[in-house]
Order: C-alpha cells, then structure tokens, then sequence
C-alpha cells in the first residue's frame, strides 16, 4: 500500500514540474504512471507485462 502511495506523491510531482516547466512529455510520464498506479492498486493490472503494454500504449 506504501508503493501507491509513492507512486502517487512521485506522479503528482512530475506533473506540477511538467506544468511548471510546460513541458509535455513530463506530464505525460505523471498520467501514465497514475493511471498504471490505480490500475494495478485495483487489481486490475496484475501481471507486469500488462503494466508494461499499457506504458506502451500511452507514449
């Protein structure tokens, strides 16, 4: 539970750097990992190479 956690405070700072910075690709990585975060803490996403589909699918 502390790894979303993480992941979240971690995703959320790189958004508002990306905002900051108005920089695109730095916001995008921010959603990405957000997305995949609450995907796997659902359960939803349980296997690492979904995870690792579905980063791909978002670039």
């Amino acid at each position: 539970m502390i790894d979303i956690w993480v992941a979240l405070i971690i995703s959320t700072v790189l958004l508002f750097v990306g905002a900051y910075l108005r920089d695109r690709q730095i916001v995008k990585w921010g959603v990405s990992i957000i997305i995949v975060t609450i995907l796997a803490g659902s359960g939803l996403l349980t296997n690492v190479t979904a995870t690792l589909d579905l980063t791909t699918l978002l670039r």
